[in-house]
């Protein structure tokens, strides 16, 4: 019990109320006309350095590169299985 209530504890201090989208759509039932549901958050977003950039972008192209290889490397294989045992 004691660590479920340093859980809550934890995930209280690291709350910090920013609202990432707003979800108060027209016909949703918790649509409220005239008031946002939470306080939109008024800080601007920290810009990225170049360093910070550079390695962002590198990373994506990396993971999406791994991605569209596993996909080549199952297709490759469907070709040798369709090839070599199914025929």
């Amino acid at each position: 019990m004691k660590n479920k209530d340093r859980n809550i504890e934890k995930r209280n201090e690291e709350e910090d109320n920013r609202v990432v989208a707003n979800m108060n759509i027209e016909g949703m039932p918790w649509h409220i006309q005239g008031k946002p549901l939470y306080d939109e958050s008024k800080e601007p977003v920290p810009e990225l350095d170049k360093k910070e950039l550079r390695r962002l972008t590198l990373s994506a192209t990396l993971s999406g590169l791994f991605i569209g290889a596993i996909f080549l490397i199952i297709i490759f294989l469907f070709i040798m299985f369709s090839i070599h045992i199914w025929f």
